[in-house]
């Protein structure tokens, strides 16, 4: 069976794409880090989403609409719109290794950043989402990441807000963004 060329030219950019992160090893963010590379850090909950291509029809997002209940960082609307790679569209699946899910209902907090092509998405592979719990606790979502290095980042670990009230984390939050500001646009 022959695959048409122009099938074939948008499926490889995805391929090698989503191979790459397969493979890649990402480094291990402090909350400190993820400060520096946050240009907003919200609160919320996911109350629906969608699939679609990029504006040149390369790739395919799926994009969370979050209804924020607290702007830690940045000011904006009731609610954000945060998009990530991968999804399901036109009966196909495209999605790799750390790819980042939200549940529609899921409470969250987010580290974000926009994109080279204006979306909004979490920082740092993916460690910039944590679920808040039923119980109002923080879960790291790191399933699907390999961390390069073993002693890990100066700062705050990730690993000390596993399982602590988001109450107190916030606090931390707020304390650690005014004394790491965001480092700039990554455009």
């Amino acid at each position: 069976m022959m695959i048409p060329i122009r099938i074939f030219l948008r499926v490889c950019p995805l391929l090698l794409f989503f191979s790459t992160v397969n493979a890649a090893l990402i480094p291990a963010f402090s909350l400190e880090d993820l400060s520096r590379e946050s240009e907003t850090i919200v609160e919320g909950t996911v109350i629906r989403s969608s699939v679609g291509w990029d504006a040149k029809h390369t790739f395919v997002w799926t994009h969370y609409e979050v209804q924020v209940s607290d702007w830690i960082r940045g000011a904006g609307s009731r609610s954000i719109v945060v998009s990530e790679p991968g999804g399901t569209l036109d009966g196909n699946t495209y999605q790799g290794s750390g790819q980042v899910h939200y549940e529609i209902g899921e409470h969250v907090l987010l580290f974000l950043y926009t994109t080279p092509i204006g979306f909004v998405r979490s920082s740092a592979a993916g460690q910039g989402k944590l679920t808040i719990t039923t119980e109002g606790k923080i879960r790291l979502n790191l399933a699907g990441l390999s961390f390069a290095g073993s002693a890990g980042p100066p700062g705050t670990p990730l690993s000390s807000i596993e399982g602590q009230r988001v109450d107190a984390v916030k606090t931390t939050i707020r304390g650690i963004a005014l004394r790491t500001p965001y480092k700039g646009t990554r455009r």
